[in-house]
């Protein structure tokens, strides 16, 4: 049996235990390494990107109202009484001057007769005044009568004169009274609605009928107030006739009420319709599309948003290492899809519309399908 020489063994063994405390040197210099370097990166997370513009933003509204005249009024008969006769009824078309009814003209007759008849006294006596006066002048001339009597005839004549204007003033407002009997339509148009019938007694100034104008139609809607935050007088408005949907017109608007409807809250807003078309009725539904300024603001997709403790916010993109960071923004209106952003957000950054419920502050990002 071959034995090595003793110094050779002695040696081989420290060659061994060298190798292998530096290999387990270099294991653990390895694992240390590892635990105290970076850990891998996560790989960028698909997600939709919208890019911020700050411009002008117009909104579109759709509007549902009804077809109303432009002008309309409640007629009435001036001194009331029992009605005789009503000429119209709801729908029909009158011109100005037309006779739409009547009341018992009995006691404005008789008053105009009263006041004729006072009248002819009064004129009877002046002729008698003025003849006693002219013999009193005459007299005076001839120096037979005194200036008493002759003031006397002149005061009974302007007496007598100041009571004939009286009693023509009187007989002037008895035939109006008398006029009045008979209801008459101020101008052409529709009637709207009859609101008595013959027979019935009514009082003064109790309307009768109410008329629509013929000249012009307006579509009338109830709308939100935030029409109120922009001036929309004067937009054009597409409108489209509910019972005849084939039916476009266009209209403009040509008044916004300042005051809020106390029952829900909206305001009246009246579009005039430009050429009505002959066949649209009063009263009949229509649906408008109005496109409206909303200011200006960075219109991104409502899908953009999350929220901290603080508030809204958004998740930016960072160009150069394409990263995303959550970033508060301060949101002017909501609109349908949309939201406007006042502030948070500069001309130009990226910002993540869907994907972002994987997001963390971090987490690189780029353009793709979101998962």
């Amino acid at each position: 049996m071959c034995r090595y020489p003793r110094t050779i063994a002695r040696g081989l063994a420290a060659v061994t235990a060298g190798i292998l405390s530096a290999a387990l040197a270099a294991a653990a210099a390895a694992a240390q390494d590892t635990a105290q370097g970076d850990a891998p990166k996560a790989a960028p997370l698909p997600v939709t990107l919208v890019q911020a513009k700050f411009a002008s933003v117009i909104s579109r509204a759709s509007l549902t109202g009804d077809i109303e005249p432009r002008e309309s009024t409640q007629i009435a008969f001036r001194d009331g009484g029992r009605i005789l006769s009503l000429e119209v009824t709801a729908g029909d078309h009158v011109i100005k001057s037309q006779k739409l009814g009547q009341v018992d003209a009995t006691q404005a007759l008789e008053r105009l007769r009263e006041a004729e008849a006072e009248g002819e006294a009064i004129l009877a006596d002046l002729e008698r005044a003025k003849q006693d006066f002219d013999r009193q002048v005459a007299l005076f001339d001839r120096g037979v009568t005194t200036r008493v009597l002759l003031d006397e005839a002149s005061e009974a004549l302007q007496t007598l004169q100041a009571r004939l204007k009286q009693a023509d003033a009187q007989i002037s407002q008895s035939k109006a009274a008398l006029d009045e009997t008979v209801l008459r339509a101020p101008f052409d148009g529709s009637v709207m609605e009859r609101m008595a019938e013959p027979g019935q007694i009514v009082g003064p100034a109790t309307p009768v009928f109410e008329l629509a104008a013929d000249d012009g139609l307006d579509a009338v809607f109830a709308v939100p107030d935030t029409f109120l935050a922009h001036p929309i007088e004067g937009t054009e408005v597409e409108l489209r006739m509910l019972d005849q949907p084939d039916l476009m017109m266009t209209g403009t608007v040509r008044e916004v009420s300042p005051m809020l409807d106390p029952r829900n809250g909206s305001i009246t807003v009246r579009v005039s319709v430009n050429n009505p078309d002959p066949s649209v009725r009063l009263g009949a539904p229509v649906a408008g599309a109005i496109g409206y300024s909303a200011g200006a603001a960075f219109a991104l997709p409502w899908t953009v948003l999350t929220a901290t403790a603080k508030g809204p916010a958004v998740w930016v993109v960072n160009r150069p290492d394409m990263t995303a960071h959550l970033r508060q923004v301060t949101i002017s209106r909501h609109l349908t899809g949309r939201v406007l952003i006042s502030e948070g957000l500069e001309e130009g950054e990226l910002v993540v519309a869907d994907g972002s419920h994987q997001l963390y502050p971090g987490r690189p990002v780029r353009e793709g399908k979101a998962e």
